[in-house]
């Protein structure tokens, strides 16, 4: 997909014209080995547009106390990393990949926060209600449909503690959605993000793609995309 729609040539382009480095968002200054930028759409990255959806959510972390991150399905590193430079804390990084692990960790030594992450393989439920029982923790999930076995009534109370940032997959959006809202009703506030439209107008840092800047931020979502952020409900800082 990303050869046929000549995104990869469009990063390559974004890369050698802006550089390695994400210049606005949450996660501005991250910067990234440019072999990795060249594997993936990388120009939402860079400029600031991915996911920004959530910024609201991550502008507020610092205030609300977190002993660790959890990244479940952490990819090349860009919350893993970007959060451990956040936030100053540990980060355990999950993805079954890996090519993607190993991206993972370049992008985090280059960071220099290679001390920070401890990059694993798989992340089932039981080894997540293990490691964040009774703590608080901020959870990234985007795991492409597993969600709908690790965020259950039995995590929930385990998690109860913790935030739970989770990306809804699946065909049957609407009902894994309310699958995993059902089980966290009684201990988390819930707070629900859709995807919206991509205006390349807003970066101008693209400008130089003329016609290619509206594909390259372009993050081929389905328009009823949803994330539900999972909120402790006692003792919120913020």
């Amino acid at each position: 997909m990303l050869r046929k729609n000549g995104l990869l040539e469009i990063s390559t382009r974004v890369v050698e014209h802006c550089g390695p480095t994400v210049l606005r968002g949450p996660f501005s200054g991250l910067r990234f080995p440019p072999e990795v930028l060249l594997n993936l759409p990388c120009a939402q990255r860079l400029v600031g547009s991915y996911e920004k959806e959530l910024h609201p959510i991550f502008q507020d972390l610092n205030m609300r106390d977190y002993q660790m991150v959890v990244n479940i399905g952490s990819a090349e590193g860009y919350y893993a990393v970007g959060l451990a430079l956040l936030l100053h804390l540990p980060v355990f990084a999950f993805d079954v990949d890996p090519e993607e692990r190993r991206r993972c960790r370049e992008t985090a030594e280059l960071n220099g926060v290679g001390s920070l992450l401890r990059i694993r393989a798989y992340c089932d439920g039981p080894t997540l209600r293990k490691l964040a029982r009774g703590k608080r923790y901020f959870i990234v999930s985007d795991c492409e449909g597993y969600e709908v076995e690790l965020f259950d009534h039995e995590a929930a109370a385990d998690l109860r503690h913790s935030d739970v940032l989770v990306e809804i997959h699946e065909a049957e959006q609407e009902a894994v959605y309310e699958s995993i809202c059902g089980a966290f009703t009684a201990s988390h506030l819930i707070d629900t993000y859709e995807a919206t439209p991509r205006d390349a107008a807003e970066y101008p840092e693209l400008g130089f793609l003329d016609a290619d800047a509206g594909k390259a931020i372009e993050e081929w979502r389905d328009s009823r995309q949803k994330w539900v952020f999972l909120k402790f409900r006692i003792g919120i800082h913020c």
